[in-house]
């Protein structure tokens, strides 16, 4: 009995003391990594005016030393780089519904593009900077700076023309990554897809050995039964079954000789590859099966992402200002307007498109149109025309003082990689292919010989009383298999046909309009030289920054008008002087100088101008 009440006091002290240890945990204690700059003064983030009242992730501030549980003890263990939790940590907060992280709210391809575009520049850039390197439109680039600045505690500096710098600390993508519970199953479910679908495509390939080796042998016992019942086979008796060796069997169908080249990122690579117009010399058996029956995807995956990225920045190199026929090869033009427009003028170098393909980009992009003095349509992208890197500024007026490469140096080269690749059957070649489809038509001979041997009773009966009875249920499989395997790619070779034919008159247009910029007409090189007039690359640094995140409101110069103002008045005071200095009259002498007109001794000075602001 006094050990049945011990065991229960101390089974009502576990849950007493699990409470008392929640309700320490559950004490006020400060985790925000974000701090007010002010208590009474507006704060500015993206051109915006916020209180410091609200409790915004976006609010800029300053990161203070926050605080955690450890597990071990009630100890607060500071972090200079924010709130780290653990993976445990952030499933709690999403299992409890609490608010997560900024970025996790945005689509991951949108947030993984805009993360290489920023390391690509340096962490230092601008929302024209992240468009234009990876090809996201203006609204999708300014999203994910907001979040991933919010999230990494990134600085950012405002100039004096509105315009945002982010300045990013390195190592941003780790240190989200470690409070991000969705990044980290994001990571983990491509991993299992990639694993998953090279096994599929390893099963796929080894069943054509397995049933060339079932067929095989099934078709080996029938033989044998058969020599027995016209009395040719030495053993008889014991029912009329035979004694037969499965080692051929295995040594015909090791699954280790096919498994040799593990790699669970083929298909994504091998499509990357494509795109990228190299070639593949060489294939294991698996990749080849698989490759012959089912292609090798789609050869123009990303293209879009692509197209986009060379668009955004052909036109930042432009600086900002292009024409209608300078986005004609990225775009989708209609080659039979662009002949007949040619056909018509007799000018084969100057070609009238229709302008309205190039309302895509003006969307993404947020340019506008305007009219210069003679008529001319440019479109004008301002939030292009601004960079923190100061590379690309230096290139970008290197190849503007080159006026005679300018229009067209860049064009050339980029155009090239926005044309669409076709759809190929397979990537094999040569002997291997030969291989793969005579092992086919082996595969498919046999299983319709086998099907037509067990409608004989006999030869069933063969097939049972050697241990082979299982061969009838996966008869079916094996004749699916065997026609699937030249069904499959003959539909893809008709429906290759009809995409290989659109692609050819979509990379006809493009070329025919790069052909347009390569000998330009009169016309379009005065359009083109208008466009350059109105190009501009400004740089966004912190030098001339009017609004620092990095700093104190006592350090920052937050009347801007005020002190600009101030410095114009300042300037304007300097420069009366000088000139009152300037009009100064003579000093009055007492005695009038040996021949001087005394009339002129008392004159008065010259009347000074009122000069105003």
């Amino acid at each position: 009995m006094p050990a049945l009440l011990a065991a229960f006091g101390c089974s009502a002290a576990l849950p007493i003391s699990f409470l008392t240890c929640a309700q320490v945990i559950r004490q006020p204690v400060t985790l925000s990594p974000y701090r007010p700059l002010a208590t009474k003064t507006p704060q500015v983030l993206s051109g915006w005016f916020r209180s410091p009242n609200l409790q915004s992730s976006l609010l800029i501030s300053r990161p203070t030393t926050s605080s955690r549980f450890t597990g071990r003890s009630l100890s607060l263990v500071r972090s200079q780089k924010g709130d780290e939790r653990s993976f445990i940590d952030a499933a709690r907060d999403a299992a409890t519904g609490k608010p997560g992280l900024e970025s996790d709210k945005l689509d991951s391809k949108i947030r993984r593009r805009a993360e290489d575009a920023i390391l690509t520049r340096g962490n230092r850039v601008t929302v024209g900077d992240v468009a234009s390197t990876s090809g996201l439109s203006i609204f999708e680039a300014e999203k994910a700076l907001k979040a991933l600045a919010a999230d990494s505690l990134a600085t950012l500096a405002v100039s004096n023309q509105g315009e945002i710098l982010y300045c990013f600390p390195s190592g941003f993508q780790g240190a989200i990554r470690n409070r991000s519970l969705k990044t980290r199953l994001e990571s983990f479910l491509a991993a299992t897809n990639e694993i998953s679908g090279y096994l599929i495509r390893v099963l796929y390939g080894t069943a054509l050995i397995s049933s060339i080796a079932i067929v095989t042998t099934a078709l080996l016992v029938i033989a044998s039964s058969s020599r027995d019942d016209r009395g040719r086979g030495r053993s008889g008796g014991g029912g009329g079954g035979i004694s037969f060796n499965y080692s051929g069997t295995r040594a015909l169908f090791n699954l280790t000789d096919y498994l040799f080249f593990y790699d669970p990122y083929y298909y994504r690579r091998r499509r990357m590859a494509m795109f990228r117009g190299e070639q593949r010399n060489s294939w294991n058996f698996v990749e080849a099966v698989f490759s012959f029956v089912f292609g090798d995807g789609d050869p123009n995956i990303a293209y879009e992402e692509k197209k986009w990225e060379i668009v955004g920045k052909f036109i930042a190199s432009k600086g900002g200002v292009v024409t209608a026929e300078q986005l004609a090869p990225f775009m989708d033009v209609n080659i039979d307007q662009i002949r007949g427009s040619s056909k018509n003028k007799n000018r084969s170098s100057e070609v009238v498109v229709d302008e309205s393909y190039v309302l895509p980009a003006l969307t993404r992009f947020k340019g506008n149109p305007e009219v210069d003095a003679e008529g001319r349509i440019v479109y004008v992208f301002p939030a292009l025309q601004t960079t923190a890197d100061v590379r690309k500024q230096k290139e970008w007026f290197n190849l503007k003082k080159n006026k005679d490469n300018f229009p067209s140096a860049v064009s050339n080269a980029a155009a090239e990689e926005v044309l669409e690749s076709s759809w190929n059957l397979t990537g094999v070649t040569g002997g291997q292919l030969g291989s793969v489809v005579a092992l086919g038509v082996a595969n498919l001979v046999g299983v319709l010989w086998l099907s037509t041997a067990l409608t004989t009773p006999a030869n069933a009966y063969a097939l049972a009383m050697n241990g082979l009875g299982w061969v009838f249920g996966t008869m079916p499989y094996l004749q699916v298999y065997a026609i699937s395997f030249f069904i499959i790619p003959a539909v893809r070779w008709v429906l290759y046909q009809g995409r290989n034919q659109a692609i050819t008159y979509r990379n006809e247009a493009k070329i025919a309009a790069q052909r347009q910029l390569t000998n330009p007409s009169p016309d379009l090189l005065k359009k083109m030289a208008s466009a350059g007039v109105l190009a501009q690359q400004n740089l966004v640094s912190k030098e001339n920054a009017v609004f620092r995140s990095d700093k104190d409101v006592e350090e920052q110069p937050i009347d801007v008008e005020a002190d600009v103002w101030e410095r114009k008045l300042e300037r304007r005071a300097s420069e009366r002087d000088l000139d009152d200095r300037a009009w100064m009259p003579a000093p009055k002498s007492t005695r009038p100088s040996r021949g001087a007109n005394p009339l002129d001794v008392g004159a008065a000075p010259r009347k000074q101008e009122e000069r105003g602001w």
